[in-house]
């Protein structure tokens, strides 16, 4: 997984603002290939205001069956409230790891070369298996600032554990009645032993995707980490009403 530990700096220098721009913006683009790998695709979701001359934050979403369109559609409000780019694999599903980890690394190699993205907010975002493939693979890269993990923890080998202090900011959201709620609990326990910044959100549900009322209360959390991390620069105004939406 060393590759993979150090792509965020490979891919930083590969987007070329002459390529032409794959997917609308606005619009929901499903199936664009993976460069290298033509067995596998991804869906994009690029906001109205995506400029391909300016970088923007971008969210790399796993569903835990591989259906790109369904792991985006609850996550459009914010890229449209906060400029975010939406990824959501087409391949990568519940199982090993280590294949999931390499389509992974494939998506974000092809990902970088085609749109701007701001190498300083990278997040990663996913539901049951696909959130403990979110948490992962923040463990094992640097790049990551945040993790939206939705319905599980972290994957349960120790390799793949945070450690004390971690870089990452961590937003877990779980329904009342999903079957993984005592165990989002006591992530966020273990997270705060390890010094790691983290919240968790419980909404009316199952297990299943979160609705994306949730979801944009947990990435206004995340712009306040932004603020409080130096990353992004202070609107007072702004992180005002986000931290009350936050605590509503």
């Amino acid at each position: 997984m060393k590759r993979f530990l150090f792509m965020y700096i490979l891919c930083a220098c590969l987007w070329c603002n002459a390529q032409p721009l794959q997917g609308e913006t606005g619009v929901l683009t499903d199936s664009i290939l993976v460069t290298g790998a033509a067995d596998e695709s991804f869906a994009v979701y690029l906001p109205t205001s995506y400029q391909n001359d300016q970088p923007s934050p971008i969210v790399f979403i796993f569903d835990p069956a591989g259906r790109g369109k369904t792991g985006i559609q609850p996550f459009i409000s914010i890229a449209e409230k906060y400029g975010y780019i939406l990824i959501c694999s087409n391949n990568s599903r519940n199982g090993p790891y280590a294949p999931n980890l390499e389509i992974a690394d494939r998506l974000f190699k092809t990902v970088f070369a085609k749109y701007n993205v701001n190498s300083d907010r990278i997040y990663t975002a996913g539901f049951s298996g696909g959130s403990r493939l979110a948490g992962t693979i923040a463990v094992l890269s640097s790049a990551i600032q945040g993790v939206i993990a939705c319905g599980a923890g972290f994957a349960q080998y120790p390799l793949y554990f945070p450690s004390k202090n971690s870089h990452f900011s961590y937003l877990g959201i779980v329904g009342n009645k999903d079957m993984n709620y005592r165990e989002m609990d006591k992530t966020k326990d273990w997270l705060e032993s390890l010094k790691i910044s983290n919240e968790l959100i419980a909404f009316e549900g199952e297990h299943q995707w979160p609705p994306s009322e949730v979801i944009l209360r947990a990435f206004n959390w995340l712009e306040e980490e932004a603020f409080r991390k130096g990353i992004k620069n202070e609107n007072k105004l702004l992180r005002n009403k986000n931290f009350s939406e936050v605590l509503s």
